[in-house]
């Protein structure tokens, strides 16, 4: 066997040289290869190939060594266009997303070959078809050392179940012996548990929030899902069947579920920072601390985790393309989601962090509002309706102008829901002794409510001008947050009866709402780490998407739990230690 020169071109041509004499390695190496469909748009949109075949595939040579490299080519076609040299990215991809389908296809080829090389060599054997290659990512089998930062992450993990199994223990051992340490507390997970199960009915409070929050919570996990399924379905959307569009269609309100977030965070705030004015103990700087407290430790860990190389022993597929950009991101932007300001211009690390930001400055405005409501009555609310006018208008001419600016994270894109949930708040704490709605009203606040959630989300999927589509973007956020301030509020105005109200307040819904920022935060990495460790594509077949989603509730909750015992629950804890024994009436450990 003659000497081969450790280089692609020459990995390449000993390559085409071996395959044309059969031999074994050359035809194993080709059949590792996806082969294209004859019916790509409708069966075959994105092939794998046989990934890890190819990452285990090794041929030694005399003086070097042909190690095999997975890269997932993106590729499509275009009969109508012409692209000269002088055409930019922009123009292609906006060709290319309108006028054709993107395929991608697994290669296995040698790892000498660098992605621009591969791309080239592409290029100039498909130059003679209509086929043009868009891109490429490619990996190799690499062994993960263990970094500072991946020991960081697991000492703290350790640390935390030592802490917790200790202070567990002593607490059980001294219990009913006059022995009251609270840092023994804040960390047992005996009574940290009992807080969790906890479920005592309080006139005062307002249980519905519990199920609307959890199963916001639901709703935003199958979003996530589905929005990895519906960019790497092997199934092109106009191809599915009515009832899996159906299921996509549903899911993907998840962007405006997150609104029912920020209605119920602004209740929430606003109730007790009334509760605190009239007591006239309120202090600004407890009111800040204690959420950022509250934040900063959950997401200072799962920040650490994903940024550590943990997420890549655990989870190694075709697609780990996605831990990459957002791992880049992560370098760029951790310290910005950690101080809660990821948020602008989004320069965030893991994009689910957007809302803990969001959330935080909302927060902080908050106690300005609720003390205007608070001095000058219901003659505040027409400031506070002014307010989100104004929001409106301003979101109307963003849309409406050229300028391409990316607001969906931002604050000020945010707030109406928010302003919303504090005019609620409002209301159900100056009418505490207010009897049940009179039976008219309630007819015409039940018909309003899902007359405009069913309209405001079939117009969603519906094509639309650009001044249709600006004002449904300024409006579809204040009629989505109205319609559920009403159930909110007719729930709690109606508790004597009615199924929605039953339902809503179980007991159920109790616990699970006191974990949603650890659900929320957790569930993004269970998703994309089921989603990269995926070998071969999503089929999209309706039984098949019931267990995936299925699994993707279940593993989220269970982490989160374990999460929420070991870091969220001793943190909130330690917080109400420096706060008035019931700071938060409504929900407990909100």
């Amino acid at each position: 066997m003659k000497e081969i020169e450790m280089s692609c071109e020459s990995h390449l041509e000993y390559f085409r040289e071996s395959f044309i004499k059969d031999e074994e390695w050359a035809v194993k190496l080709l059949d590792s290869w996806q082969k294209f469909s004859s019916k790509p748009l409708i069966s075959n949109l994105l092939n794998f190939g046989p990934f890890t075949d190819c990452l285990n595939f090794q041929q030694n040579l005399n003086s070097s060594e042909i190690q095999g490299q997975h890269c997932l080519i993106s590729y499509s076609s275009i009969l109508s266009h012409n692209f000269d040299d002088t055409s930019n990215e922009y123009e292609i991809d906006s060709i290319i997303e309108k006028e054709t389908f993107v395929l991608k296809n697994g290669i296995c080829l040698p790892s000498s070959c660098s992605m621009s090389e591969i791309e080239n060599f592409l290029r100039n054997h498909l130059k003679e078809t209509d086929i043009i290659v868009l891109n490429s990512y490619c990996q190799t089998k690499e062994k993960l050392s263990i970094n500072v930062l991946d020991i960081f992450v697991l000492f703290t993990f350790i640390a935390l179940i030592l802490i917790t199994s200790i202070c567990t223990y002593f607490d059980l051992k001294y219990r009913g012996k006059k022995f009251n340490n609270k840092f023994l507390k804040a960390f047992s997970a005996y009574e940290n548990f009992k807080c969790l199960s906890k479920y005592a009915i309080n006139e005062r409070s307002i249980e519905c929030v519990n199920g609307l929050k959890v199963l916001s919570a639901i709703w935003i996990i199958i979003g996530h899902r589905m929005d990895m399924i519906s960019e790497n379905s092997n199934v092109i959307r106009e191809f599915m069947s009515s009832e899996e569009r159906l299921i996509l269609r549903i899911s993907e309100m998840f962007t405006s579920v997150v609104d029912t977030f920020f209605l119920i965070s602004g209740l929430l705030v606003a109730v007790k920072c009334l509760r605190l004015f009239k007591e006239h103990n309120f202090s600004f700087i407890k009111h800040c601390t204690a959420r950022f407290l509250r934040f900063f430790p959950v997401l200072a860990i799962i920040i650490a985790f994903f940024m550590s190389t943990w997420p890549k022993k655990l989870a190694n597929g075709p697609q780990t393309i996605e831990f990459k950009e957002e791992l880049e991101d992560c370098k760029k932007n951790w310290l910005r989601s950690l101080l809660l300001v990821g948020n602008f211009n989004s320069n965030f690390c893991l994009r689910h962090t957007w809302y803990t930001s969001t959330d935080f400055q909302l927060f902080i405005i908050s106690p300005a509002i609720v003390y205007g409501l608070f001095k000058f009555k219901r003659k505040f609310l027409k400031i506070i309706a002014f307010i989100i006018v104004v929001g409106q208008i301003n979101i109307f001419v963003h849309k409406l102008s050229d300028i391409h600016e990316e607001f969906y994270y931002e604050a000020y894109y945010r707030f109406m829901p928010w302003f919303i949930g504090i005019m609620l708040g409002y209301n159900l704490e100056s009418k505490q002794d207010a009897k049940g709605i009179d039976q008219n009203l309630k007819a015409l606040g039940w018909t309003a409510s899902i007359i405009s959630l069913t309209l405001i989300e079939f117009i969603r999927f519906q094509e639309k001008s650009k001044f249709s589509e600006a004002l449904y973007e300024a409006t579809h956020r204040i009629i989505w947050s109205n319609a559920f301030a009403w159930i909110i509020y007719a729930c709690h105005h109606n508790k004597s009866s009615g199924f929605l109200m039953n339902f809503l307040s179980h007991r159920i819904w109790n616990s699970l709402a006191r974990m949603c920022l650890s659900i929320y935060l957790v569930h993004y990495l269970v998703v994309m780490l089921s989603f990269v460790n995926m070998k071969n594509p999503y089929q999209f077949d309706v039984l098949w998407l019931l267990k995936i989603l299925l699994l993707d509730i279940f593993m989220s909750l269970i982490i989160s739990f374990i999460f929420y015992m070991l870091v969220e629950a001793p943190m909130c804890r330690i917080v109400k230690t420096f706060e008035r024994k019931n700071y938060y009436v409504l929900v407990e450990n909100r």
